[in-house]
């Protein structure tokens, strides 16, 4: 009986990627497996394979090696999902607009309580601005949460 190779450990890609995480320890702990495990993994004596699917999957969690490496070996190229975060030089725009809204804001509650009460045209004038600062509220949401509403 041919005993089945591990084309990851023979090309290194598991090394590479154990390597990457920060060695066999830091590997072991974050997919709660035995030291021992992770080294067995990496024996070169004996190139059997050893590395389950689930821990393959895990594995390229932590790091993309292996699965650049599967990828690259079908065809194919690996591209990361975007998960709709927004960068914050996307931010920028509607943060800065919630915040001039906001001024725009505090300087008609300003000038309506500069004679110590607020009258018809005055309440008009900070609820026109408060729609403003809503909308530039819900516009950064927007943009917070990659473009949904």
């Amino acid at each position: 009986m041919t005993k089945l190779r591990n084309p990851l450990l023979l090309e290194g890609v598991l090394q590479s990627a154990v390597n990457d995480c920060g060695g066999p320890a830091v590997v072991a702990d974050e997919l709660e497996l035995p030291e021992q495990t992770v080294r067995d993994w990496l024996r070169t004596d004996d190139k059997r394979v050893r590395l389950s699917y689930d821990h393959a999957r895990r594995l390229s969690r932590l790091t993309p090696v292996l699965a650049a490496d599967l990828a690259e070996r079908s065809g194919m190229r690996l591209v990361p999902i975007d998960n709709g975060d927004a960068s914050a030089a996307e931010l920028m725009g509607p943060v800065s607009d919630l915040a001039r809204e906001f001024g725009e804001v505090m300087a008609e509650v300003g000038a309506a309580f500069a004679d110590g009460r607020v009258e018809g045209r005055e309440k008009a004038r900070i609820l026109k601005e408060l729609q403003h600062l809503s909308e530039a509220g819900l516009r950064l949401m927007k943009s917070v949460n990659g473009g949904a509403a």
